[in-house]
């Protein structure tokens, strides 16, 4: 019996160091660095689906793009080190307060542990995605502004895109039940607030902002929408039966379609031209820089797992 055990206990020790082995082996190798087998594995866990259930040619994409993203990542990494770029510990917090939001410790640890992460996990990730973005503003830091002329002539080839469709300024109240929703027409018939009544009754998160969603265009369910469209300035309708509960709503203001003026759309083309003229640039320098690189895939190794 001892000599079985002992024989059972080193085929799984073996095993083991065999699967460590395995976890440890490069995909794929950029100059002195190297993404391993268990780099990849734990990266496509932050996904919402598994690679597993896809057909294996989609499978095998799915690998190949998120693996593409790594060694683009190594690589502005490495410039980000050699011009001396950090993120400071004070910052991070910052942001992992921000992603955090209203979440509960609890909560938050059970959406990470549906991922595969824990919160030093995401506090890594989270370093390494700021970084990358102030090294991809370091490296295009030099987009000049547009020109007026190339703002002009955005504005008139892309019209199409600067006409607004008619707005409402929504406010709504939503309840569980029809019953309730009767009870906050009666208090608002006795001239109860709005808002003060969204604050107390409403469901949806915006309730705590006395309800107000702010202006749209779209974005309700088409029977509440219905509502909206026909509703009157300042008087409020309902019930509204929709999957979401029973709403209030209440139109405020409205904004008739129109086109906007080149003087209201210039930021947002400003904006479009310089987004253009970074990627261009960002482009050039990973095809100058890539084309310096050695990398070598394990085509075969990706393909196994």
């Amino acid at each position: 019996m001892k000599y079985l055990l002992g024989v059972s206990l080193s085929l799984f020790l073996a095993s083991v160091s065999c699967l460590k082995h395995e976890q440890q082996e490069a995909l794929v190798l950029i100059d002195d660095m190297k993404i391993t087998v268990k780099d990849l594995t734990d990266r496509m866990k932050e996904y919402d689906f598994d690679p597993s259930s896809m057909p294996k040619d989609q499978s095998l994409e799915f690998k190949e793009k998120v693996l593409n993203e790594m060694i683009e990542e190594k690589i502005l990494l490495r410039e980000a080190s050699n011009r001396n770029l950090d993120i400071q510990n004070a910052e991070l917090e910052i942001y992992m307060e921000q992603m955090k939001g209203d979440y509960t410790d609890e909560d938050f640890d059970k959406i990470l542990e549906s991922r595969g992460m824990s919160m030093k996990d995401l506090k890594l990730r989270t370093k390494m995605n700021l970084l990358l973005g102030r090294v991809v503003d370091s490296l295009t830091r030099d987009v000049t502004k547009p020109s007026k002329d190339k703002i002009e002539s955005y504005y008139k080839e892309n019209i199409e895109e600067f006409f607004e469709p008619k707005k409402y300024l929504v406010q709504q109240i939503v309840v569980r039940s029809q019953e309730d929703a009767k009870h906050v027409l009666n208090l608002i018939k006795k001239k109860e607030s709005f808002d003060d009544l969204a604050r107390a009754y409403s469901l949806t998160p915006e309730g705590s902002k006395g309800g107000r969603l702010g202006w749209l265009y779209e974005g309700l369910p088409k029977v509440v929408w219905k509502s909206v469209a026909s509703a009157k300035l300042n008087v409020p309708v309902g019930p509204i039966e929709s999957e979401y509960g029973f709403h209030i709503v209440k139109v405020l203001d409205i904004k008739p379609e129109r086109l906007l003026p080149q003087s209201e759309a210039k930021p947002k083309i400003e904006s479009e031209l310089t987004r253009r003229e970074r990627d261009e640039l960002l482009t050039k320098w990973k095809q100058e820089t890539f084309s310096k690189i050695k990398i070598v895939r394990n085509n075969a190794l990706l393909a196994s797992i």
